[in-house]
Order: C-alpha cells, then structure tokens, then sequence
C-alpha cells in the first residue's frame, strides 16, 4: 500500500485496492485532502447526502463532492457519465471512496447543494494568496455566451400562450385557432407525459415572463434563458456569464450567471460579487468596451475604484490605429485639469455645452459633451483643411466620468496593466467552453446553470493550484500532498464563523467563514475592504 497516511488525510478506505492504482501526489489525491479541509471549515465532516434509490445507505458529503468536483476537472460534465466513471475507473473509484451515486442522485446533489459550490471558489482564492501564488493585484472582468437547453426556434408568442391558458382553463376555443398555432405551440399542446393540470401552471409562468421581460417570444424548455447573440455575431437562446479572472495566478474569482443580454450595466454587480469573494479592493480592474456606460462610471466615482474601461478612443490610440487626418480628435491631446482639447495648431477647443439623448440600445441617456473655439478657426489658416472653413467640434460621449476614464490611458503604466487583460480572461473563458463544455450543461434554468458553472469554476482553479504547486522548486509527488496540508492548514486558521447564511436545503442556518484581515499577509491599507461596510459598494 501507499506510504501515505490515508486514515490520517482522506479517512478509511474501503476498498485498499484503489489506492495502489494512484500515484503518489497524483491530482486525484490532491482534491480528495483540498475537499476534506474545506469541509473542516465548516464543520460538514460528517455531513451525508441521501441516495434517489430507497433503500441505500446515504452518501458521505465529502465522497460526493470529491467526484463530482474531480469529474469537472477531467471534463466529465454529464451525469451519466460522471456514474459510469466511479464504477470503472481507479482514479474516479478513489476519490468516491465505494461509493457508486447513480445518475439521479448526482444530478440532484448539484441541485441541492449548489449554494456551496461557490464557497470552494473563494477557499481556493485564499489558498492561492497564503501559498504566494497571487497578490490578485490586477484583475479582469468579461463575460462569455452560455448555451441554453433550448433551440433557438423551440419558443413561444404571447398569443399563442393566451390562446393555450383558455384552452387548458376550460374556456370555449374556436378549432380554428388551434390550428393556427405555431408549431412549438402544437408540439407543447400535443405532450402526453406532461398532465393538463401542469401545462397551465406552466403556461401561466411563461405568461408571467412575457410581463417579466417585455420579450416577444419566450424559450419553451429554458423559460428564464434570454434572447442575446453569441460570439460568432448570431441570435441564440442562452446566458450571460459573467467571469472575474485574476491575473497573475489566472484564475476565477466569480463567475455569474445573468439574464441580461449585454454588458452594459454588468459591472456595479458583478464587481460586488467579485468583492465578496477577493474581500480587499484589487490595485487595477480591466474591462472591454462594453461596460462603458454612464451607469459604471458613476459607480466607478462613487466607490473609489481604479478602474480602467476600455473606449474607441483609447482602443484606437493603443492599438496605433488612430485617424490618420492630422485634424481628427483622436490626434488631439486632451487636457485633464483644463477640460480642453490641444489641435494641431496648438490651439485649445474648450467646452462649450452637453447635448443628453435616450439611447435604446444602451437603455441609458447618452451625454455629449461639445468641445470647440469658433474664434480660433476663423482665423486658422488650415481651417479650409480641417473644417470645410466653418469651426472643428470635438464630441465626448459620457460626460466628464468618460474623460477621466480617458485620462487614464494617457498614463503608460495604466496601459500597460489593461493591455494584460487579453491573456488573462480569453484562455479560462475558452476552458469553460473547449474543456468544461458550458454549452452542453443542459441545465434548464437559471440556478442549476449556475450551479454546474461553479464548480466548473471551482474544479479550474483547483488544476490551477495543482499545477502551481508542481511548479515549486522542492515540491515533486512525494511531498506536494504535505505541502497541501500545511497551507490548507494555514488557510483554516485565518478564517472563523462570524456570518450566518440559511441554505434552503438545511433545518438551521449554516455558519459560513469569514476572512480574518488581521490574519492574512500584509497589503496596501488604502485597498482595505470591509465586508461589513456594504454602502461603500451599493449599486
């Protein structure tokens, strides 16, 4: 048998057979010892699960979460699959310890326990700082598409749902209206697994969401997915994710499901969740375009962030893509502390007045602020040149929050920490896509989505770890799980229960952990978060 010391790190195994086919300090060994001690912190040790089967001995809650965490990170994502594996496989056998959750099961402790995943995310967080992986100096906010479970035809119209609600309340229908149905209509109306009784249950929640959303159609299988394009530029039926990414240690640090349909009004939200699980402002926050809204900008103001948010501007400036007219505005250098533009004449084009107009696409009023100085070009001898003889305007859209984001960039350490965005967030987003198979989830609402995309965020960041630790000179197979112990160790000690959270799936409120600030290494003062101070980072 293994020198290593199972009573001791994993508990009793039951079959000895399973732990001679593992190597030492292979990855399986890692996340059965990382699952143990975050159990240790919440004192869920001997928590069990029950089995769907009547009849079995429940489930220990640390086997489960162990294969279930340990499958994700092989990219077992389905069920199915995930059962199979833990009667066939050795390495998926040791991690389960004997036991052999059926499909039913497993699906259901997703569901049930998905409220808990998110809190691996945040262990794995402090592990990563206590170990020296990351200081999480720098960190990047993007988002990805999540493929619903549901075809982007298979939705509902508003009347064809009315027409259904009459007719399964035993109102008198004209036959001819059925007919007219459109054909997810039909196919919903000719289902015979489903009662009559909850096909109008179900029809008055999609009813609800046509109030809800104001949408025209509503996805029939997936009635809280949205209508958005995915990456390739083409309408879909999915989610939102949105994703927190360190940069250095490239890990997630939240990841969000949402339902709305672009980025524009993401960040305020997004950042508070990221500040729940970080628990200290981060010295830089990158974000594309997309999150350029006036909305942000003023969160931005009023938390005090360092924030640095993509523009057209400052893109094209970057990238040395500027306008290639000497005259253009984005030749022009802007003047912070005088609010003036510098043309190329050296003349300064102040501002003048705002225009405010109701930007549909953005859902927000879109502040333009004007720039320019008729007298200066009138009598400019390039002003046939630069302006048709008439005067050169300068528009800023945003207001004065969006010159000062644009002030940022004029800073070349500034640049220099955006342009690290691109590395950061595009190679875990593609993981979620390529390896964790985010768009074969077929998950068929908004929390258990959520669920399976924790812990495909919280198996991701325990490969990152694992290959992390590989990587320190000292550390091989023979003594990285020691290694784990003592920073898994170190990583209980500074956290203790001080915030109660109630889970639905428990009698009595489940304490959670809390970081002890005093207790974590020491950082920049000015950055200090206090959890408890929420009105610093309301929306």
């Amino acid at each position: 048998m293994s020198d290593i010391d199972t009573n001791e790190y994993v508990g009793q195994f039951e079959f000895v057979k399973f732990d001679l086919k593992v190597p030492k300090g292979d990855f399986a060994r890692f996340v059965v010892i990382f699952i143990k001690y975050l159990l240790k912190t919440f004192e869920l040790e001997n928590e069990t699960f029950p089995s769907s089967k009547p009849g079995r001995k429940p489930y220990s809650l640390c086997k489960m979460l162990s294969l279930v965490y340990y499958a994700y990170s092989r990219g077992f994502t389905k069920a199915s699959l995930i059962e199979d594996m833990a009667k066939n496989h050795s390495h998926f056998q040791y991690v389960a310890n004997g036991i052999e959750p059926d499909e039913d099961t497993i699906n259901n402790f997703i569901n049930i326990w998905g409220s808990f995943f998110e809190y691996l995310i945040t262990y794995t967080l402090q592990f990563a700082k206590i170990a020296g992986f990351t200081n999480y100096k720098n960190i990047s906010i993007d988002s990805t598409f999540g493929k619903a479970f549901n075809n982007k035809f298979n939705v509902m119209h508003k009347d064809d749902v009315k027409i259904l609600i009459e007719y399964y309340s035993g109102k008198m229908i004209d036959y001819t209206q059925l007919e007219r149905l459109r054909f997810p209509a039909r196919k919903f109306m000719n289902r015979c697994d489903v009662s009559n009784k909850e096909k109008l249950k179900y029809l008055n929640k999609i009813l609800k969401r046509f109030d809800e959303t104001g949408a025209n159609t509503i996805p029939v299988n997936d009635i809280e997915a949205i209508h958005l394009y995915n990456k390739d530029g083409n309408p879909d039926v999915g989610y939102n994710i949105q994703t927190a990414v360190d940069n250095e240690s490239k890990m997630f640090i939240r990841i969000f499901v949402s339902q709305k349909a672009t980025d524009h009004h993401q960040f305020p939200e997004m950042m508070n969740k990221t500040l729940e699980n970080l628990k200290f402002l981060p010295e830089y926050t990158c974000a594309d375009a997309g999150y350029h809204t006036r909305r942000t900008l003023e969160y931005i103001e009023e938390t005090g962030l360092n924030v640095l948010i993509d523009n057209n501007r400052s893109a094209k400036l970057r990238n040395g893509h500027s306008n290639s007219n000497k005259f253009h505005k984005d030749n022009m250098d802007y003047n912070v502390e005088d609010d003036n533009f510098t043309c190329y004449t050296g003349e300064k084009l102040t501002y003048q007045k705002t225009n405010v107009r109701w930007d549909e696409k953005r859902e927000d009023w879109d502040i333009q602020r004007i720039y320019y100085n008729k007298e200066a070009c009138m009598n400019c001898k390039y002003a046939e040149k630069c302006c048709g003889n008439k005067y050169r305007s300068v528009s800023i859209s945003g207001g004065i929050l969006a010159l000062k984001m644009l002030a940022k960039f004029e800073d070349y350490e500034n640049v220099m920490e955006y342009v690290k965005r691109f590395s950061t967030v595009e190679a875990p987003n593609g993981t979620l896509k390529t390896y964790y198979h985010i768009n074969e989830l077929l998950s068929a609402n908004l929390t258990k989505s959520q669920n399976k995309i924790n812990i495909c965020g919280g198996s991701y960041n325990l490969k990152r770890l694992y290959n992390e630790i590989m990587k320190i000179e000292g550390i091989n197979e023979s003594n990285i799980l020691d290694f784990v112990k003592k920073i898994c160790d170190k990583t209980n000690a500074i956290m203790f229960i001080s915030r109660k959270t109630t889970f639905h799936f428990m009698d009595e409120p489940l304490q959670l952990p809390y970081i002890c600030e005093s207790s974590l290494p020491k950082y920049n003062k000015i950055n200090e978060y206090d959890i408890n101070q929420t009105t610093l980072i309301e929306v």
